[in-house]
């Protein structure tokens, strides 16, 4: 489609929205608006019919089937915005509202949904420090809205410290039956092993990896989700990647692996949130229905971030866990310190098969106030003091307090756009020096 096509469709759109907006109005929510007195509209009464008003991007089904509401059900105020609350959670809508009509020919009520279309596809330059620390340079590309389905398509390729591509495609729900979706993702990395704890001690660090797997999603509810994934883990290392024994083993081969993967997310938005919370927890499993299988582990994995807004400061508490089992590989390894985990430590410094990390920080939005508003600058800034704290350990060793390692400090955060961040910090170890430490990265 041509850009002047789409500039008239949408003008046309916007029109239309116009016309049924002006139409005499109180309003019942932020969401939902009368078209006429109250007396007309009253819960009961059967709706007669259902329209849509803009919204040229999306499938027409899928907002019907989102909104939940046909015509010759009763009419019901509440259920009407929670009907017009799903429908504004469809990635291809930037604001949504329903407008109410009587229908007096037919004793009944017309039901209006007006949509705005938002801007959905994303093909932008990408910087990272993934996987090595070091940095890495490439592009990405992001199609939140594809087919007019609300199917996210993803894709990213990185070159430098670390070769790496990945693409997925998720289908959230389908139209006919919304409590059921199912997604596919594949991804390729190859770097030199990075960490101090054994790197050493090998003799060729290079390290490939292949990583597939397809989801089968089960909607709870709107906000809660049960994924199976099983999948395949495709490794290759050097045969002489270390001749001591302090070194883990490192198999190299094909792996089948099953994930579960249980969500919960309240946020109030998914870039930069303002209050509530997500939770995510899981367990995945190598070597399944591999018998003669070199890497038979398991490990369990639970996430959790809350944010709450007191003026125009944002807490944000974070903690991420996991614990692996079996006779763990170099690969499955858990590591801590620098950005993004414990700042105020070097890359990768603290090392074991069980990991525990929290974060507490306080940020303060300088140059916006709503992260969405048209009239923010090009790059959003925030200000925050933080507190990360954090410890590895083995199996052997069981979990001790003495373990941990605390840092803290302040920042900035940039924002270029919704899903990048360049965050710069200074940090302290507890009782010692601090030091600067840089990052850049987005959300895949």
């Amino acid at each position: 489609m041509t850009e002047t096509k789409r500039i008239i469709r949408h003008s046309t759109a916007l029109l239309l929205a116009i016309i049924v907006v002006s139409l005499p109005a109180a309003p019942l929510s932020s969401q939902i608006i009368e078209g006429d007195t109250p007396q007309d509209i009253a819960d009961g009464k059967t709706v007669t019919k259902v329209g849509i008003v803009g919204g040229h991007d999306l499938n027409r089904k899928l907002v019907l089937s989102r909104f939940g509401i046909e015509p010759g059900d009763p009419f019901d105020a509440d259920e009407c915005e929670r009907g017009i609350e799903r429908v504004s959670k469809l990635s291809g809508v930037e604001q949504a509202f329903l407008r109410i009509l009587a229908d007096r020919e037919r004793s009944g009520v017309h039901l209006v949904i007006v949509i705005s279309d938002a801007d959905t596809r994303i093909l932008r330059p990408a910087i990272s420090r993934c996987l090595t620390n070091d940095w890495s340079f490439g592009f990405r590309f992001e199609e939140s809205n594809f087919r007019g389905m609300d199917e996210k398509v993803k894709s990213l390729l990185l070159l430098g410290g670390a070769t790496v591509a990945k693409a997925s495609w998720l289908k959230p729900s389908f139209a006919e039956n919304p409590r059921f979706g199912a997604g596919l993702s594949a991804a390729y990395e190859q770097c030199d092993y990075p960490y101090p704890d054994y790197k050493h001690l090998l003799v060729d660090e290079t390290i490939k990896r292949f990583r597939a797997s397809a989801d089968i999603r089960l909607n709870i509810t709107d906000f809660a989700h049960l994924t199976v994934r099983p999948g395949v883990d495709v490794i290759e290392t050097a045969d002489t990647i270390s001749y001591d024994e302090r070194v883990p083993h490192s198999p190299s081969g094909t792996f089948m692996t099953l994930e579960f993967v249980l969500s919960a997310d309240l946020r109030d938005r998914r870039f930069y949130p303002s209050r509530g919370f997500i939770l995510e927890g899981g367990r995945k499993d190598w070597g399944v229905l591999q018998s003669e299988s070199e890497m038979k582990n398991f490990l369990y994995w639970a996430e959790g971030a809350g944010y709450m807004k007191l003026w125009r400061f944002i807490g944000v508490l974070h903690s991420r866990a996991v614990s692996t089992h079996g006779d763990v590989p170099l690969l499955l390894l858990q590591h801590l310190g620098g950005e993004g985990t414990i700042r105020g430590y070097e890359f990768g410094v603290l090392s074991g098969e069980n990991s525990l990390i929290a974060t507490a920080e306080a940020r303060f939005p300088i140059n916006f106030n709503d992260p969405r508003a048209s009239e923010n600058p090009l790059i959003l800034a925030d200000f925050h003091l933080f507190v990360d704290s954090g410890s590895c350990w083995t199996g052997t060793d069981g979990f001790d307090t003495e373990l941990f390692h605390s840092g803290f400090g302040c920042g900035i955060n940039l924002m270029p756009g919704e899903y990048g961040l360049i965050s710069i910090d200074y940090a302290w170890q507890i009782e010692t020096n601090g030091m600067w430490q840089v990052n850049a990265g987005f959300y895949f």
